[in-house]
């Protein structure tokens, strides 16, 4: 029962992989296995003793991994190609709702001044690098004829 557990966990894990704006550390974290997960890949080839225990943990792991690696990567892109902008807005909502959980790991993680306006200046640059992104497509569609054409 508990290998299937952890098949679950690496399931998710497996996910932050393939969905944008996720990091894997953080969702390892919320699950409670990061220090585990850290300690056992740190340890993999330097301890012998403990071997077959961290291979008990990393086996289900992976293996959930690798399977919630491959039907995110399904389920995200026909989300992707049918519904764009509501799969990004999912998206966003998800990488914000993490941010409670992380507030909470530390008691120096409450919000400040300096804190609130370096994440506001963040933001502002993702949305500038974004629109100048979709700006810098629209106009940058050649073929082959524009270019066998004379100047």
């Amino acid at each position: 029962m508990h290998s299937i557990v952890i098949a679950l966990k690496g399931m998710v894990y497996g996910v932050t992989h393939i969905m944008p704006g996720l990091g894997g550390s953080l969702v390892l974290i919320m699950m409670g296995i990061y220090e585990e997960f850290v300690e056992a890949i740190g340890n993999l080839f330097i301890d012998r003793a403990g071997l077959a225990r961290r291979l008990r943990f990393l086996v289900p792991l992976g293996i959930g991994m690798v399977l919630g690696m491959l039907v995110a990567a399904v389920v995200i892109v026909g989300f992707l190609e049918r519904f764009p902008t509501a799969t990004s807005v999912f998206f966003m909502g998800l990488l914000l709702g993490t941010i409670p959980s992380v507030l909470r790991l530390h008691s120096d993680m409450r919000p400040t001044l300096g804190r609130v306006a370096a994440a506001l200046v963040g933001i502002a640059l993702v949305i500038l690098v974004k629109s100048l992104e979709t700006r810098v497509a629209d106009g940058a569609r050649l073929t082959i004829d524009d270019l066998k054409r004379p100047a």
